[in-house]
């Protein structure tokens, strides 16, 4: 049977008076927050003080008050129920075009460990004595999730973290056979895991979150456009909203992996994970209709090539990066056009601009369909 989370206050004036009994100008908030103590009441006299549980209802209820009306007392207690991530909708700009990239939104993870190969888990003194050191402290406390693979024989890991109080303690986590296994228990920091028995197969360790910090109804606004998973590409820049646009971050710059994880923003305090990944993505066409000419986009600017057809039946026309070593080639079946770009040693394109517009008029068949400019230098 649950049992309902409770407090004890005494109050004591200092004073000769009678010592005040009623706590009527005294408030205790409880509510779900991504840190600080559970179940522990805990005073806060400004929002500073509130702060100490990074985010979430509790920390937006606790900053108010403290702000307007005072101390509190705030408790942090587990939410009965995860929270889902919804749908995700694009809608461009009128003054822009549609593009083609997408943007999922999915529960973060962190990798705490470096992962431990089975040579290493064949000896449990190894074992052991890799995973005493070096371990990631994740943004907030999370469940740990163990992923044994092939080979893991039933053993049984003892855990020495730090918990959500600031406590040094220890757990157990049963693997009976290769698979994921996750904690019952909540880790700020991890000390060190030693295992009863050698795991044999190989180990990874992640902190995963299981439901959004808050609720929010995130926006996000790309500011500038450009590519991602492309080596030395020119990434967008994008604004990101948790208040359904009331307010915005500053400029953010996309990685490269097309990976944002989605934090809060207040100005001048530490941005906390809200729990929500997002991962953009450029989709690939393979037959768009346009009207007029066609710019493909290369890494950078310079890079971009403009196609005019000179045809009245469609044409398509492809750029392919694929391989390691590929040679450069410029291939047509009917109307379809594809650019083979030549690849060096890691798979990386090393055909420019330039080298295209070449080899489209390089091609007879090509040439008939198209007629192609590079933009600025072509160089790129």
């Amino acid at each position: 049977m649950a049992v309902n989370p409770s407090a004890s206050i005494q109050f004591l004036d200092g004073s000769l008076q009678a010592a005040l009994n009623l706590a009527t100008n005294t408030a205790i908030k409880l509510g779900v927050a991504s840190g600080g103590p559970l179940l522990r009441p805990t005073l806060c006299t400004q929002a500073s003080s509130v702060l100490q549980f990074f985010h979430g209802p509790l920390v937006a209820s606790g900053g108010h008050h403290t702000t307007y009306s005072g101390p509190c007392y705030l408790m942090r207690i587990n939410g009965s129920t995860n929270g889902t991530i919804g749908s995700v909708t694009k809608t461009p700009a009128s003054s822009s075009p549609t593009s083609y990239g997408s943007m999922t939104a999915t529960l973060n993870s962190y990798t705490l460990h470096a992962a431990v190969d089975a040579p290493t888990a064949s000896s449990t003194t190894n074992y052991n004595a890799f995973m005493a050191t070096g371990w990631t402290t994740p943004s907030v406390p999370l469940t740990l999730t163990f992923t044994c693979g092939a080979g893991t024989v039933a053993h049984t890991l003892t855990i020495t973290y730090v918990d959500v109080n600031g406590d040094t303690t220890s757990g157990t986590l049963s693997v009976t056979a290769p698979g994921t296994f996750t904690t019952t228990f909540t880790v700020a920091k991890v000390l060190s895991v030693t295992a009863s028995v050698a795991p044999i197969g190989t180990q990874d360790v992640t902190a995963v979150f299981v439901t959004p910090g808050d609720r929010y109804y995130a926006k996000v606004q790309v500011q500038s456009g450009g590519v991602v998973g492309v080596s030395g590409g020119t990434v967008p820049k994008v604004l990101v909203s948790l208040d359904n646009g009331y307010s915005y971050s500053r400029p953010l710059t996309l990685p490269s992996s097309g990976l944002l994880e989605l934090t809060t923003y207040a100005g001048g305090q530490t941005p906390q994970p809200t729990g929500i990944l997002l991962t953009f993505a450029n989709a690939t066409a393979l037959a768009v209709p346009v009207l007029g000419s066609l710019r493909l986009t290369g890494a950078t600017v310079p890079g971009d090539v403009v196609y005019t057809k000179k045809v009245s039946a469609a044409v398509t026309v492809a750029h392919v990066i694929a391989g390691v070593g590929t040679p450069f080639s410029v291939g047509v079946v009917g109307n379809a056009i594809t650019v083979n770009s030549a690849t060096d040693g890691a798979g990386l394109a090393t055909t420019t601009a330039n080298d295209i517009v070449a080899g489209i008029l390089g091609s007879v068949a090509a040439s008939a369909l198209v007629s192609s400019v590079a933009v600025g230098t072509g160089l790129g």
